[in-house]
């Protein structure tokens, strides 16, 4: 793998860690996309008459094959919001043709730098670290091929895809190993594992997935969920079966296996104290995880009794009826096939039981991974758990009926983004990494048979004549993949045992001279990685300080600046205070003239209604005078004979007593009348009092 493509995955990862909208499965590359236009337009490319060109593009920058469906609806994602952006315009036709004006996407572009020096840094480790190793070096020998596996090995699964890969990762996977406690240098690498299992949403629509999988599970699956295993197999399994639990999975164990496992168990009590080879090599033997637990024989004999209890206690039920199957499998090509590479016909016939069991559970053939109901789930990393291609391959592009825990872990974790509330991304990189060393290093190793007949030839002719040291250094070739041809040791333990014992003492003293190379250049490579790490350290110390001082400078002139924007925005606001003052008085003088106008007109009426009044009052009395020949008198008796003008007389002063009166009396005399009629005045929103904001 190219390294641009490791600092792609190394991107995507950092996008999925940052990003606050990743929400589906396709939002993880809106911002790659989005930086391909960004470069396009700065190449000065306006337009186009087919998206194949950003997508030539995308793949020649990233590495990437972004199928051309999934191009086609983040590019309809960013049209659609382009033109709201100030970052520049974007437009998707119909025919797919596109325009691009000015556009501006930068985000990333430290990080890519940042993600360059750590990948090329990385690289550069590997290979001195194969130096040190006395592996040699190809012309395209990539730490980060070897972190591309996982996505192979997903991409049988999700794509349809069988990749045939031959080449040996024995040495990646000790550098991985080697460097896992060096955090600048494992984080960058679990980085790019966590991109490159993001990169199969491009292959893979996860939205469907099935919901009502059974899990079978098998026997090395059993062992790592009673901790028998390595720590990181455990792990592995228990967080499997937690995940499925919350997802409604149903966990599901066949009688044969659990008498497979106790059966394990037994001859693992039975020979506890006659193996040493065999957990020397094997780093998942069970042999390895009672030494770290300080369990004896009598422990694997009590955990052995109790394991359909525990299983149970954990969510897995036994399936106790299996004669149908066991039938079927004893006459099937699975079971002539896998007799040749288990460790045993039993064993080989209880994995074909297992197959025959998913197959009637499933129903029929089925291609596509998200329509699979069942699986045999294992958690081998030996090259021996595999079918050799017969079964397990996707024949006719239909899906196998097994799957490792750790695949089907990163492919759930893929499936459904509420499942990152149980395995956080740094899990899945752990998971992941753990298991693809394990495999890696475990795949070239011999059979377990041919070790068991190798560790018992060397007690029945050797075990007085080699130390125990020396067994450890023949183990270590054998692991180191130094000394291949164990049966070959075996051929001659039976011929000549004398011949034997001399070849495994050469053979340990050959280790043990490479050991003391080894170890020398081991430790000349540690001081120039540590003065590395002390530079980098220092580097980024002095990064840290610049940023530092830029920012104190940055920050005192940002002080200065804001003490000036105060100064004139307080000038400014005594300015405005001053305006508003000045013409609130003009408005106010302006209101009091409305409102003493208002007032005056108001006590007008009254006086109008009051002269009125008193003229008609007037005009009566002149009339009846007149009746009367102007005698007072003789007017009075007139008005009060008249019924008449004495009513209309009586209703008038009543009417000029209690209103007219009572009204000049309000509004000339009453204070509190006089001011609510000032309040109640309509003054218009130019004579207003301006309020200060």
């Amino acid at each position: 793998m190219n390294i641009n493509k490791a600092i792609t995955y190394s991107l995507l990862a950092h996008i999925r860690n940052s990003g606050t909208l990743i929400k589906g499965p396709v939002d993880v590359f809106v911002p790659l996309v989005k930086r391909i236009l960004y470069i396009l337009s700065k190449q000065g490319v306006s337009k186009g008459e087919s998206i194949m060109e950003i997508k030539n593009c995308f793949d020649k920058n990233y590495l990437i094959d972004i199928p051309i469906p999934v191009l086609s609806i983040i590019l309809e994602r960013i049209a659609s919001d382009a033109n709201k952006s100030e970052n520049g315009g974007f437009q998707l036709f119909i025919d797919k043709s596109f325009l691009i004006k000015d556009y501006v996407f930068d985000e990333f572009e430290e990080q890519l730098k940042s993600s360059q020096c750590e990948a090329e840094k990385v690289q550069e480790l590997f290979l001195e670290f194969c130096k040190v190793s006395n592996y040699p070096i190809k012309d395209k020998t990539s730490i980060f091929d070897f972190i591309d596996k996982s996505k192979v090995s997903i991409s049988k699964y999700l794509a349809n895809v069988t990749a045939k890969n031959n080449h040996d990762y024995t040495i990646e996977a000790k550098f991985v190993e080697f460097f896992k406690p060096i955090d600048f240098a494992y984080n960058f690498i679990k980085k790019v594992y966590l991109g490159s299992i993001l990169s199969c949403y491009l292959e893979y629509k996860t939205e469907s997935i099935q919901i009502n999988i059974e899990l079978v599970l098998d026997t090395n699956f059993v062992v790592s969920l009673l901790d028998l295993n390595t720590p990181e197999s455990t792990h592995t399994c228990n967080k499997l079966l937690e995940i499925g639990a919350k997802q409604g999975y149903k966990f599901t164990v066949l009688n044969d296996t659990i008498e497979e496992t106790q059966s394990l168990l037994k001859h693992k009590a039975n020979n506890f104290n006659s193996v040493f080879l065999q957990s020397r090599i094997n780093p998942e033997d069970i042999y390895n995880a009672c030494v770290r637990k300080k369990l004896n024989s009598n422990d694997l004999d009590r955990i052995g009794d109790n394991l359909e209890s525990e299983l149970n206690k954990k969510g897995v039920y036994v399936l106790p009826n299996t004669t149908k199957y066991r039938n079927s499998a004893k006459i099937s090509k699975e079971y002539e096939s896998l007799k040749m590479v288990r460790n045993s016909d039993k064993s080989a016939l209880h994995d074909t039981i297992a197959l025959h069991y998913v197959r009637e559970r499933r129903g029929k053939k089925i291609a596509d991974f998200e329509k699979v109901n069942c699986w045999f789930v294992h958690n081998s990393n030996s090259h021996e758990s595999d079918f050799k291609g017969k079964d397990t391959n996707l024949l006719g592009g239909n899906q196998p009926e097994t799957i490792k825990g750790d695949e089907l872990l990163n492919i759930l974790w893929l499936s459904n983004p509420a499942i990152t509330k149980n395995i956080g991304d740094d899990d899945v990189a752990e998971i992941g990494l753990s298991s693809l060393v394990a495999f890696s290093l475990n795949e070239t190793l011999p059979k377990t048979a041919v070790i068991r007949e190798l560790e018992d030839n060397i007690q029945k002719y050797a075990d007085q004549e080699i130390s125990d040291n020396d067994i450890i250094l023949v183990s270590t070739r054998i692991v180191n993949r130094q000394l291949k041809n164990i049966q070959e040791l075996n051929n001659l333990a039976n011929l000549d045992s004398t011949a034997f014992v001399d070849r495994l003492k050469r053979e340990a003293e050959t280790q043990r001279n490479v050991e003391a190379q080894k170890h020398e250049s081991l430790a000349k490579f540690m001081n120039q990685l540590q003065k590395q790490m002390l530079s980098l350290k220092s580097t980024e110390m002095d990064y840290n300080n610049q940023i530092k001082t830029s920012a104190e400078r940055e920050k005192f002139i940002e002080n200065e600046a804001n003490a000036k924007v105060a100064i004139l925005e307080q000038r400014l606001l005594a300015e405005k205070e001053e305006r508003i003052k000045n013409e609130n008085k003009v408005r106010e003088e302006k209101r009091n003239l409305l409102i003493n106008k208002e007032v005056k007109w108001w006590r007008t009426k009254s006086i109008i209604e009051f002269v009125g009044c008193l003229c008609v009052f007037i005009i009566l009395i002149l009339c009846a005078l007149w009746k009367s020949n102007w005698d007072f008198i003789e007017a009075t008796r007139y008005i009060r004979d008249n019924i008449v003008i004495s009513l209309v007389v009586t209703i008038f002063s009543l009417i000029f007593s209690g209103i007219v009166i009572n009204s000049l009396s309000l509004k000339y005399r009453n204070y509190s009348n006089i001011e609510a009629f000032k309040r109640n005045i309509q003054i218009p929103d130019e004579l207003k009092e301006i309020k200060m904001t």
